[in-house]
């Protein structure tokens, strides 16, 4: 019972580990230069109270580390796993958290706290996809926009992906447009309806006027033929 237990556990957690993974890769825009790879590189290089004293560090937005930084890192939960705090940074949204920024910041934190090998890595391994974005701008010049230079192309990825992001806003706003466009319509049919029924009263009340004209000039001259027929008889 017990290693049943134990091994849902273990399933239940790598499935949410790798739920995370592919939430990150498919729909997910954090920093502007930082892959899920390296999150997971990072997470597997770092011990976890490295790791705590990374994403404490992380907070801060001053060049150098505050005095403050041990409290800090102590309020973390210790149940976290370096990869979901990592993440937890490169997704936010907050001013102090990674979505917009660039990989200098966790550079700059890694050689604070000691982990210069893996900041050089972290370096290296960015400027590397920046070369090639670099050799296949210029490789490829039948393709128009493809001499930009690859940080601005990063630049604008992320700027076209906050554009497009849904929110809770964009749906009420859609549902209130849709309504209002429902309401023009309703308005414009009973408009044109009643336009079309006085139209067809008063075509009916100007049939009936000329039924009553011509009602009346029959009479008259039914009376005029009547009238004549007596005068030719009395002489």
């Amino acid at each position: 019972m017990l290693f049943i237990m134990f091994l849902s556990k273990v399933v239940m957690k790598r499935s949410a580990f790798i739920f995370l993974i592919l939430l990150l890769q498919r729909s997910t825009y954090c920093t502007i230069d930082i892959n899920v790879s390296e999150l997971l590189y990072l997470s597997h290089k770092l011990t976890p109270k490295v790791c705590r004293k990374l994403y404490a560090a992380l907070q801060f937005l001053t060049y150098d580390l505050p005095a403050t930084l041990t409290a800090v890192e102590q309020r973390i939960s210790s149940n976290e796993t370096c990869f979901k705090l990592l993440a937890k940074w490169n997704s936010g949204t907050e001013k102090w958290e990674g979505k917009g920024k660039s990989h200098v910041e966790v550079e700059h934190r890694l050689r604070q706290i000691g982990r210069r090998d893996l900041a050089d890595w972290l370096g290296k391994t960015v400027f590397y996809k920046l070369s090639v974005n670099v050799m296949d701008a210029l490789s490829d010049s039948f393709i128009e926009n493809d001499t930009e230079l690859p940080v601005l192309k990063l630049y604008q990825k992320a700027r076209e992906n906050d554009e497009c992001y849904w929110t809770m806003l964009d749906s009420v706003l859609w549902f209130v447009l849709i309504g209002l466009i429902g309401m023009i319509l309703v308005t414009l049919c009973r408009i044109i309806y009643l336009a079309c029924k006085k139209r067809a009263a008063k075509k009916n009340g100007h049939e009936e006027m000329l039924d009553l004209l011509n009602r009346e000039n029959v009479d008259s001259d039914q009376e005029t033929i009547f009238d004549y027929e007596c005068v030719v008889k009395k002489e």
